[in-house]
């Protein structure tokens, strides 16, 4: 018991940590670097809303925002289907705010870690597949 207590809140430090490095890098515009760090804490605690918060910023910053807008609904949905209950007041403040923005232009390559750059180029295929009018 004692000891699931004190690993459980050992992990809130580390996220809470992880938070701050990550205000830090976003502030300082080195937001590119932390979207793999991010995205796999994110994905570790699903339900953490202030990691979800970060990510969608950084996704923002990076030129994602429609991936932002559609991780906002992920987890709004898993938060309903699986909890029961509706995002709080940050995350939800988040959305409304990227609703609200005009589009972040992506950075250009030059200035983007090769981490970015490989995660963008995957995720930017292009011709899309099923394009309409795109042959077979």
């Amino acid at each position: 018991m004692w000891a699931e207590r004190t690993r459980a809140q050992l992990e809130d430090e580390r996220v809470m940590a992880y938070l701050a490095y990550a205000d830090n890098r976003v502030d300082g515009g080195r937001y590119e670097e932390l979207l793999p760090g991010l995205r796999a804490l994110a994905a570790s605690h699903p339900f953490d809303e202030r990691l979800t918060a970060r990510l969608m910023t950084v996704l923002e910053r990076c030129g994602r925002q429609a991936e932002a807008l559609h991780l906002y609904e992920r987890v709004r949905t898993q938060l309903a289907e699986q909890l029961g209950v509706d995002p709080g007041p940050e995350l939800r403040r988040r959305h409304l705010e990227l609703l609200s923005s005009a589009p972040v232009p992506a950075p250009p390559w030059s200035s983007c870690r090769a981490s970015c750059r490989a995660s963008c180029r995957a995720s930017c295929r292009w011709p899309p597949h099923g394009f309409p009018g795109q042959g077979p």
